[in-house]
């Protein structure tokens, strides 16, 4: 009898170990599951600080974009009320509004000096401003040729200056605008354009006037009926009175 009373006891001990290991590997596994949770509230606490964080940048960063864009606003209004207040001054004038202010009175000019192309680059028929060697005034010059010397140019001023040059002579200073409201294609509009003026033909060729009715149009002197019979309709693309 107390062999079997004692492993009875015995029996019951083992029992009672096994749910305190048991016990115990369950606690441990609540711990690791509770350590997990931490570590992934730590995690989401960081990304949420983080998260708040850009939020913020990202609203800094609208609110200055909002004050910039104001003040350009502010800034385009107020130029706007000036360029108001100089065309209400001068009715009769025609100007030509560029960044940095107005830039003549019917100017035909594009004075931005930026991008301009290689002289040997410039299309055909398109009018420039330009400097040569030897020349103490900008001429008007067009690339209308072949090589040696595709550049025709021409004075803005006197008659007889200007000629045929290189690309290598040419230095563009601007580009030329034509004033595409000024086409005629008839000879009483040529007549009526001051000495010196400049037309552009239906060819992109130009011609230079240097007389009442007549016109020079390469080595040739052409009068305004047979330039326009050839050649019209012809774009006014310089006319002294205009840059006066």
């Amino acid at each position: 009898m107390t062999d079997k009373h004692d492993q009875s006891i015995i029996h019951a001990q083992e029992r009672k170990i096994e749910e305190l290991h048991r016990d115990r590997s369950d606690g441990w596994d609540q711990i690791a599951v509770q350590d997990d949770a931490i570590k992934w509230l730590r995690h989401e606490s960081r990304q949420l600080r983080l998260d708040n964080i850009n939020l913020r940048s990202e609203r800094d960063e609208f609110q200055n974009e909002m004050i910039s864009s104001e003040r350009k606003q502010a800034k385009l209004e107020a130029e706007v009320d000036r360029l108001t207040r100089i065309i209400k001054d001068h009715p009769d004038s025609e100007f030509i509004f560029a960044p940095g202010g107005v830039i003549g009175k019917r100017a035909k000019e594009n004075l931005d000096r930026m991008n301009l192309p290689a002289s040997a680059d410039v299309p055909k028929g398109q009018p420039y401003l330009v400097d040569v060697e030897g020349e103490n005034e900008h001429l008007l010059g067009l690339r209308n040729s072949g090589e040696p010397h595709p550049w025709e140019t021409f004075s803005l001023n006197t008659l007889g200056s200007g000629g045929w040059c290189s690309d290598t002579d040419i230095t563009l200073v601007s580009r030329l605008v034509p004033d595409t409201r000024r086409v005629i294609d008839k000879a009483e509009g040529l007549d009526k354009l001051p000495k010196s003026s400049v037309v552009l033909d239906k060819n992109k060729a130009s011609s230079q006037k240097i007389g009442p009715s007549y016109w020079e149009y390469g080595y040739d002197e052409l009068t305004s009926e047979e330039l326009i019979d050839r050649y019209g309709p012809v774009t006014v693309i310089h006319e002294p009175e205009a840059d006066e």
